[in-house]
């Protein structure tokens, strides 16, 4: 049996619905890894936190699930470093390129090769890289930043005020 690269501690609360999901709006992420125990795993932990999920097993095959859906549909992409032809850093190239800020998608590149150098090579525009393993909590912690941060530039492209920050008295 190969490393365990997510681990969740028993702590871990459980959202019902979208109480724990960012601004309770649904928020959709795209889960790609070619190793398909672990989008299984993050797919299902995700589905379990409120957020709806797409998977793809490669860079290319993302790419056709991310343009198959409505511009918009997703608010982050979870992607491995490591894959056969497109790499995640590549697929965030074309992603982050391909979409304006009032359909901000925020993308985070897990890899269990990382160093600084890695870091360094990550595009522009990139959310987070993190390196395996990493803990679940942890995780849930980042990707909520994430569509926080989507949903904020979507916000400031749109030209409305936020609400939460608004004088609405």
């Amino acid at each position: 049996m190969g490393p365990m690269f997510f681990m969740r501690p028993s702590s871990i609360p459980r959202n019902d619905g979208d109480a724990g999901v960012p601004n309770g709006c649904r928020s959709t992420v795209l889960v790609v890894d070619d190793e398909p125990v672990l989008v299984e795993e993050l797919s299902e932990f995700l589905i379990a936190e409120g957020y709806e999920v797409h998977a793809a097993k490669d860079g290319s095959s993302a790419l056709d699930v991310f343009r198959s859906h409505p511009p918009g549909t997703f608010t982050v992409v979870l992607t491995d470093l490591r894959m056969p032809g497109l790499t995640g850093f590549s697929l965030a190239r074309t992603i982050l390129d391909s979409t304006p800020d009032r359909l901000a998608v925020e993308i985070i590149v897990i890899t269990g090769h990382g160093s600084p150098s890695t870091e360094s090579e990550a595009p522009r525009g990139i959310f987070s890289v993190v390196r395996k393993p990493i803990r679940l909590a942890r995780l849930q912690q980042l990707i909520g930043q994430a569509c926080d941060a989507a949903f904020a530039r979507r916000l400031a492209a749109s030209g409305r005020p936020d609400p939460d920050t608004a004088d609405g008295a």
